[in-house]
């Protein structure tokens, strides 16, 4: 197997990070495509390895991927020059997309759009919260849970320690049922 050099590796990456639209999910045939098919760089069953792994590490599983794959290609600086070819196209395209609804946002016509966009969401978030709640409050216990946090939410408590606060409550809960 032909070791790139750091350009042709950061080139790489910044192809695959052109093409990996819809996350980190996608990324599997992309890299198996550019490093494993035309480059015999890796082999598909690294590639595999590394992203079995990254799934289990916390953080983004696309940037894991290739953070691994680049460690293995070229060491430590190699793991850091994947990484910045991975980034930068959606680096960019963050910035330009930034640029253009910057200049856009005071098109009357397209502030129109985009609250009537908002509403729908909303819409949408109901519906979906219509479909799970008869999933979810199954008995006196998950309906209580429901309260508590639907208060602490609109009561001004971060979401995130409404979730904290129901997570305890039902593992404390189960764990009482158990001696019972």
């Amino acid at each position: 197997m032909k070791q790139p050099n750091y350009l042709e590796l950061y080139l790489i990456f910044l192809k695959i990070g052109a093409l990996l639209l819809g996350g980190g999910y996608v990324i599997v045939p992309i890299l198996q495509e550019e490093l494993s098919a035309k480059r015999n760089l890796v082999t598909k069953e690294e590639i595999l390895d590394f992203y079995a792994i990254s799934q289990s590490l916390s953080g983004i599983i696309a940037v894991n991927t290739c953070i691994f794959v680049g460690y293995k290609l070229k060491g430590k600086l190699g793991a850091i020059i994947a990484l910045l070819g991975l980034l930068t196209s959606p680096f960019l395209s963050i910035i330009i997309l930034s640029k253009i609804l910057f200049f856009m946002q005071n098109i009357s016509i397209l502030e129109h759009a985009f609250w009537g966009i908002n509403i729908a969401i909303i819409i949408l978030i109901f519906f979906s919260a219509k479909e799970l709640l008869p999933c979810s409050i199954i008995d006196k216990f998950t309906f209580m849970i429901f309260l508590c946090v639907f208060f602490f939410t609109i009561s001004g408590l971060s979401p995130i320690y409404s979730v904290i606060l129901a997570m305890l409550a039902s593992i404390t809960y189960q764990k009482c049922r158990r001696i019972e």
